[in-house]
């Protein structure tokens, strides 16, 4: 079936919004009759299309193989996308849960912060945050604190114990205002992670993705607004969460 699917993709696209005689179909698909001939033997011997009439149609095996097949297909082209930080993270670290309908933006040397245009748009319009910080970089601090200003904005963080150490005292009260702007909490723990998990609430839908870190700053942003992977970085923030030790509460 696999194979089938492969060679015979571009005859089952033909065929999804409508049936077709073969003729219509070497007209749709530019190929020549016999290929067509060949691929519609090989597709009913599989029960992925059906003659009604001198038309060929999809059937429900059909259909869902070609879903099944686009969806690989998809899933692998976002793996690629995403080679650049799945290099620094490592693939076993991510689910293909957040991959899957992903939105992958990988940092451009020339332009180090561009990459983080859409994060910013989704943090103005948050109601609460989640995340961890296995670095910090004085824009976060920017960021995050207009946030709270404009609207308010509920931080729960969880901070790696030798980030926070490395703070100096501004720092530290600016981190401290945030998270007590909307009754938030701050958790340190030991984070060996090169990625930071981040979970936003907002008014009509959650976001979820991860930021990823490399020796030069900022490798790349992947976020996601789909359920599985909403669900699988509050998995991920959860176990860092329980690992971690309480300093602030404001709640």
């Amino acid at each position: 079936m696999e194979r089938a699917l492969l060679r015979r993709q571009e005859l089952l696209e033909a065929l999804v919004d409508a049936p077709g005689t073969k003729p219509e179909l070497v007209d749709r698909i530019a190929v020549s009759r016999s290929t067509v001939d060949r691929g519609i033997a090989d597709l009913l011997e599989r029960d992925c299309v059906e003659k009604v009439d001198s038309r060929f149609q999809l059937t429900e095996t059909g259909r869902l193989a070609l879903e099944a097949r686009l969806e690989f297909r998809t899933i692998i082209d976002q793996i690629q996308d995403a080679t650049p930080l799945l290099d620094v993270t490592g693939l076993d670290s991510v689910s293909l849960d957040l991959l899957r309908g992903a939105t992958i933006n990988v940092a451009d040397p020339r332009h180090p912060w561009k990459v983080l245009e859409r994060s910013d748009e989704i943090v103005n319009a948050a109601n609460a945050m989640y995340g961890t910080g296995p670095a910090v970089f004085p824009r976060f601090f920017d960021d995050i604190s207009r946030s709270v200003e404009n609207q308010g904005l509920f931080c729960e963080l969880v901070l790696d114990d030798a980030v926070f150490d490395s703070l100096d005292a501004s720092r530290i009260q600016m981190l401290r205002e945030l998270v007590k702007g909307d009754n938030g909490s701050l958790f340190l723990t030991d984070l060996d992670d090169s990625f930071a998990v981040w979970i936003f609430d907002l008014p009509d839908e959650e976001y979820a993705g991860i930021t990823v870190y490399g020796s030069a700053g900022i490798e790349g942003i992947i976020y996601n607004d789909t359920p599985n992977a909403v669900s699988w970085a509050r998995k991920e923030y959860r176990e860092r969460k329980e690992a971690a030790e309480l300093l602030w509460d404001f709640q």
